[in-house]
């Protein structure tokens, strides 16, 4: 290999070399930048507000799956002794709430309940605000379920702060099971006064029927759950 061509090699090899280190800062900078960083004296903290976090998204889930895709029901839903559920089906008209609205009512209750996590006699040592409260919800596969809840902490004369979001998935089949209600309402519509055990029956999941009287009725839609162990969309229909 002649002088000339070793050069060019060894300067070739040199700026790869010197793309591949910038490219591993630029990532790590990246990362770094993603990463956030908490303090020890702050950890309880995080931690009592990402599991409050986790447990108000679980509450609005099965909230939304037991009264008809609402955590704040209609005022004129089914009411029996023991359940309040939203009319998926009522004067003739599907009424079941959108995968959009049911996503609504899930961040609207994180916003609303996120506010109270922190029990300031048991971080009586710490000044703590929390800021505005944002929840971002999206129902796939799974429930996908954002949450930025920043949080000021003082202690003395060290200040915190916590602002990344809480990313939360909780493993429920809602998006199939709100498919399975639209399509029972169809039929309903359809059949007017009944359907056939068999249709209902047809499917991955097991729909039960809860006659509240003669034209009026409440479906469930249930799934296992690592929630709870279970997991049910229920929605009343009116067949007059």
């Amino acid at each position: 290999m002649k002088r000339g061509q070793v050069s060019i090699s060894i300067i070739i090899s040199i700026v790869l070399l010197t793309v591949i280190v910038i490219a591993f800062f630029l990532s790590k900078t990246k990362l770094d930048f993603f990463s956030e960083k908490i303090s020890p004296e702050i950890t309880p903290i995080h931690n009592a507000m990402k599991t409050c976090i986790e447990q108000r998204t679980i509450d609005a889930v099965n909230l939304v799956g037991l009264q008809g895709g609402y955590v704040r029901v209609p005022d004129d839903a089914l009411k029996t002794d023991f359940l309040v559920v939203a009319y998926g089906l009522q004067n003739g008209k599907n009424t079941l709430p959108s995968l959009k609205k049911i996503e609504d009512e899930i961040s609207n209750y994180i916003e609303i309940t996120v506010p109270f996590c922190i029990d300031e006699e048991e971080f009586s040592d710490f000044k703590i605000e929390i800021k505005e409260v944002k929840g971002k919800v999206n129902i796939q596969e799974s429930v996908f379920v954002s949450v930025i809840a920043p949080l000021s902490i003082q202690k003395g004369e060290k200040t915190f702060s916590l602002e990344n979001p809480y990313e939360i998935t909780l493993p429920v089949q809602l998006k199939k099971m709100h498919q399975r209600a639209q399509e029972i309402i169809k039929k309903q519509m359809e059949e007017k006064n009944y359907i056939l055990l068999s249709y209902l029956t047809e499917n991955e999941f097991e729909i039960t029927t809860i006659a509240a009287n003669e034209r009026q009725w409440i479906y469930a839609i249930t799934d296992d759950s690592e929630i709870n162990g279970v997991y049910s969309f229920a929605f009343a229909v009116d067949t007059q």
